[in-house]
Formats: structure tokens, C-alpha cells, sequence
């Protein structure tokens, strides 16, 4: 059994702590963090320490350490810290820290405030992650559980009415009102953003450049910690060349991935960036790693990429090659032509022809029946509020309904207001028509700059978005 040492010997024996501000001031707080458990905790010449304990998908890519300000944190929509669903005592363990024997946090809120782990290599290479909370850090434990030596401890016995009490006790001796944590703060108070901006002004001074007032989701920290979602990309790349939208459009996973990884890399160097020297020294270990991280799944990437080229037919030529001229007609052959009188000019029977669209009868003339025809497409997916765009024709993939036709070029819905402009040249007798079902969807395939049609597909209600 670990020989902790009362709470009360700790009481006012800070000597290297900042004198406590008065008792109105927003700059007198604690920090209070809920556990399961202790998770291997230490007690060193800096004090209590808390190992890195997540477990999980994104526990690789997860960096930061969460508490709340002058309160215990409250269960809601986004995590349950305190009871489980059966109303079992899930957070046993709390810890009440300091604030100057914390490292600067990451991010400043009154029920969300986070610090970054330390970052220390092992022997064996890997990085050992932490945070040191001060000597002065007190641990409220139920009766039975092990506490390093060293640790300030309260003990409690009971349910979670008992451990509040204990917690509250222990918040009340640090010159601290306890406060009821919200959701997004401080209950019956308001204010949480213009509070944390006033604490990290006054009580963090030239560091404050560095700390994100505000919403966890909406930090850096988040997006980083969301980086784990490029792995799971380029795991996914190994067995499907596409990744569908939410909108139905289909794109190469490639070109997703390499635009998840930038976006990751530049925010990582950002990151860097901002922090201060000694910030840097601890938990900049942890952030280049995750760089190097990228820099492989790029390479993990290109591999992918050049094995589905090997393993896909060649496209087909984009060009075909014609005499410049056709042989001549022997000249027994040659007649003069018959010329009746028309009934109407060649622009009157333009004119008849495209009176539903905005395209000048003169300009078509001018232009030719190809370019008139797409003219005329863009114009009904215009007048129609769609935003028109050209397909990808090396391997370009849609899904959608057919809702308009002219004479060279079909129009395709595939969602959120787009349409997409396919060519009837390039389908297989040019077999791509308009639908008299406008709610009949189709999947249009290019490859190597020709298409083909698979008609009568309905998109399936729980079609992922990387497939």
C-alpha cells in the first residue's frame, strides 16, 4: 500500500506558488480533471504525474489532457465523465491542480480546458506521454485505492454525492468558490469565451499568443487529433480507387488523400509555430512525429496509386489519326445538285428549334452544332439553378438522374444543385438519352476519355462516402 500524505499537510505550504488574487477576481481558479482510475500515476521531484491513458481509434493521434475550472465536469450529449448508464460511480478518481504549477494550456474554457502531453522518448524509441501536475496537485480517492507516495489525498467513502463533497471540500480550502459546470460553461454565469480571453490576458500575459479561447472543436488541436482520419483514407484506398461524396460525386481517393494530408501538415506547422521555446521543448516531440506520419502515408499513397495503374486497361486514344483530305470522286460520278426553294431561312428554322433556350440563333450558325448544343445544355442547367461542370474523363464516376437532352450533349444531376455536361459522342453508339422519370438514377463511367452507361441503378439509401 502507497504512503499518500494528508491533504491537510499540503494547505498553504506552496512556497513557489503565485500569491492567490482576491477572491472576485477571475484569475483565482483551480483546475479539476475526472478519471476512472489513477492509470499508473507518479509522484517525482515535479510532483503528481498522469500517464497517457487512451485507448482507442484515435488514441494515437489524441494529444491533449481535459479539465474543467473551479468545478466538476458534468455528463451530457458529448461524454459521460461521472456515471455509467446504470448509474455506477465511473469517475472514482479526481485531481484538483494548480494553475502555476501547470504548463500553459493548450486551450482556456470553463469546463474545457486542455493542456498537451510531454513528449519523452524511450530507449526503445517511442514516445512516452504525460503531464506533470505540481506537488501541490491533491487527488480525492475512494477508500482502498493505491496513491503514489508523496501525493495529497482525500479519501472518501460512498457514492458520487460523497466524492462531490470531498471535491467541493477541497476546491473551498485552495480560497476557491466552487462553481456548477454546463455544457459549454459555467452554469448561470454566461461569459465563458470573454473569461477565458480575460484570464489568459491577465494571468498568462506574453503567453496568451499561444492559447485558443474557445471550443475544443473548434482548434487546431481537434483538427490534428482528426489527422487519424488520412489513415483510415489510405486503408481504405487499397481496395477502392473512389471515394464518394455526401453529394453522390465520385473523385479519386488519391487526390482526396493528398488534400487531407496537406491541410493535416499545415496545420501541424502552424502548431509548431506558435508555440513558445519551452512549450516546444516538452511536446514538440509528439508533433513532429505525426509529421513524419504524413510523410509516410504519402508514401503509402503513391504505392497504392501506381498499383491500380497496373492493374487497369490502358485508356483509350483521345485522338484518332485521318487523312487530310478524302480521295476524289471519279468524274462520272460528279452531278449537279438539285436546289429547291425553301420554304423558310436557315435561321428562322434555327430560331424554331432553340426558342426554349438562350442561345442567339446567329451565334449558333456561327459556332456549329456541337458548340450550339452545349451552349443550350448549360443554358436550361443555368435557368434551372444548377451549377454546371465538366466531367472527368480518365476515370471519372456520377450517379444521378438524366434531366435534360439536346442533340449532342446530356445533362445529369448528381446532387446539392449540381449537374454534370456528358457528350453523346463518347458513349457506345451514343446510347445516352434523357429520362421520362426525372427521380430514375443512373451511373455514368468514364475511362481513358470514353463512357458507358448503367442505367435502371438506383443509388442505395446507406451508400458510404469512401467505398
Amino acid at each position: 500500500m502507497a504512503n499518500p500524505r494528508e491533504f491537510t499537510d499540503a494547505l498553504g505550504k506552496n512556497s513557489n506558488a503565485t500569491e492567490l488574487p482576491p477572491a472576485n477576481s477571475p484569475a483565482r481558479f483551480v483546475f479539476v480533471r475526472v478519471q476512472d482510475e489513477l492509470h499508473g500515476a507518479t509522484f517525482d521531484a515535479a510532483g503528481l504525474r498522469l500517464p497517457y491513458s487512451r485507448k482507442g481509434e484515435n488514441a494515437e493521434a489524441r494529444n491533449t489532457s481535459h479539465w474543467s475550472v473551479n468545478s466538476i465536469v458534468s455528463d451530457h450529449a458529448y461524454g459521460s465523465f461521472n456515471e455509467a448508464s446504470d448509474g455506477a460511480l465511473k469517475g472514482k478518481v479526481v485531481i484538483i491542480a494548480l494553475p502555476d504549477e501547470m504548463p500553459t494550456p493548450a486551450g482556456l474554457g470553463q469546463v474545457d480546458t486542455w493542456f498537451r502531453m510531454d513528449a519523452i522518448r524511450g530507449a526503445d524509441g517511442s514516445l512516452q506521454r504525460g503531464i506533470s501536475v505540481g506537488r501541490n496537485a491533491v487527488v480525492v480517492a475512494p477508500l482502498g485505492l493505491d496513491v503514489p507516495d508523496g501525493v495529497a489525498v482525500v479519501r472518501y467513502e460512498g457514492d458520487i454525492v460523497a466524492r462531490d463533497a470531498a471535491v467541493n471540500g477541497v476546491i473551498h480550502a485552495k480560497g476557491v468558490d466552487v462553481e456548477q459546470a454546463g455544457m459549454w460553461g459555467w452554469v448561470g454565469r454566461g461569459q465563458s469565451l470573454s473569461w477565458a480571453q480575460h484570464v489568459a490576458h491577465t494571468y498568462y500575459g506574453d503567453r496568451s499568443g499561444s492559447i485558443h479561447c474557445g471550443s475544443h472543436l473548434e482548434s487546431a488541436d481537434e483538427s490534428i487529433e482528426n489527422g487519424v482520419r488520412v489513415a483510415k483514407l489510405v486503408a481504405a484506398f487499397e481496395s477502392e480507387r473512389l471515394y464518394t461524396r455526401s453529394d453522390g460525386l465520385e473523385l479519386p481517393t488519391a487526390d482526396v488523400i493528398r488534400d487531407e494530408i496537406s491541410r493535416n501538415r499545415e496545420i501541424l506547422d502552424q502548431t509548431i509555430q506558435s508555440m513558445q521555446p519551452a512549450e516546444r521543448d516538452r511536446v514538440g516531440a509528439f508533433y513532429e512525429e505525426r509529421v513524419s506520419a504524413l510523410d509516410g502515408l504519402a508514401e503509402r499513397t503513391n504505392t497504392i496509386e501506381r498499383s491500380w495503374a497496373a492493374s487497369l486497361p490502358p485508356p483509350l486514344p483521345n485522338t484518332v489519326t485521318l487523312p487530310l483530305s478524302p480521295p476524289p470522286l471519279p468524274a462520272a460520278e460528279i452531278q449537279s445538285p438539285t436546289i429547291l426553294p425553301p420554304t423558310h431561312s436557315i435561321a428562322e428554322i434555327i430560331s424554331q428549334e432553340h426558342s426554349k433556350s438562350s442561345v442567339d440563333p446567329q451565334e449558333f450558325m456561327a459556332q456549329g452544332p456541337v458548340d450550339a448544343s452545349k451552349d443550350s445544355a448549360l443554358a436550361y442547367a443555368r435557368n434551372a439553378g444548377f451549377e454546371s461542370q465538366s466531367p472527368n474523363l480518365r476515370y471519372g464516376r456520377y450517379a444521378g438522374p438524366l434531366i435534360h437532352e439536346t442533340e449532342h450533349h446530356v445533362i445529369q444531376n448528381v446532387g446539392k444543385k449540381t449537374a454534370v455536361l456528358h457528350e453523346k459522342s463518347r458513349f457506345d453508339g451514343g446510347n445516352l438519352h434523357a429520362s421520362a422519370n426525372p427521380s430514375e438514377s443512373v451511373r455514368v463511367q468514364y475511362r481513358g476519355g470514353r463512357a458507358a452507361l448503367d442505367a435502371g441503378r438506383p443509388l442505395q439509401p446507406d451508400q458510404g462516402r469512401s467505398r
